[in-house]
């Protein structure tokens, strides 16, 4: 929504028949997940450069066989957001939070639109929080499904690459 780039780092034989899916920070507040899929990116090309092993296969004949594609911060406005008083300013009036701004931006998850991510695929996107009808810090599902450019950019990479398995990290507080 603000023009950051969204990044799918690949690793291995992008032509191979198995492919899977490593995506992070869906959720504003789920930084801390950044720096771990970046250790395992580092520790893949560690492996692969210093004749690395896994269960004694090495490890070029594993990245030979596999893509392994890594999107670290699916959400990177909504991490690096700063302000979104508007939100506040519905929610509080809504009674949907009661907490000071600073404990609000604390939690905030949605994206620099007030937009869920992880709500916004046409997966049940009739039935879920059919009563938040504004932005907000979370559970909005906004306008429409893929109505967020976030959600576009995951839906299109996960149907046009064919993923065999998708791993998708979520964090809260100190917690993956």
């Amino acid at each position: 929504a603000d023009g950051r780039d969204i990044y799918d780092v690949i690793v291995g034989n992008p032509n191979a028949s198995k492919k899977i899916l490593f995506q992070g920070a869906i959720h504003a507040r789920e930084y801390i997940v950044v720096p771990l899929m970046m250790q395992q990116l580092e520790y893949l090309a560690a492996g692969f450069t210093n004749n690395g092993t896994y269960m004694t296969q090495p490890l070029s004949n594993i990245l030979g066989q596999v893509a392994f594609h890594f999107v670290p911060m699916l959400n990177p406005d909504g991490v690096t957001i700063s302000q979104m008083q508007a939100a506040y300013a519905a929610d509080k009036a809504s009674s949907r939070t009661t907490v000071s701004y600073e404990e609000y931006m604390r939690r905030w998850k949605a994206n620099a639109r007030g937009v869920d991510l992880n709500y916004n695929f046409a997966a049940n996107w009739e039935g879920i929080n059919v009563s938040l009808t504004h932005p907000s810090a979370n559970g909005y599902k906004g306008t429409n499904p893929l109505s967020e450019p976030e959600s576009q950019a995951i839906a299109n990479l996960i149907q046009g690459t064919g993923f065999n398995a998708v791993i998708n990290y979520h964090a809260m507080g100190n917690v993956i």
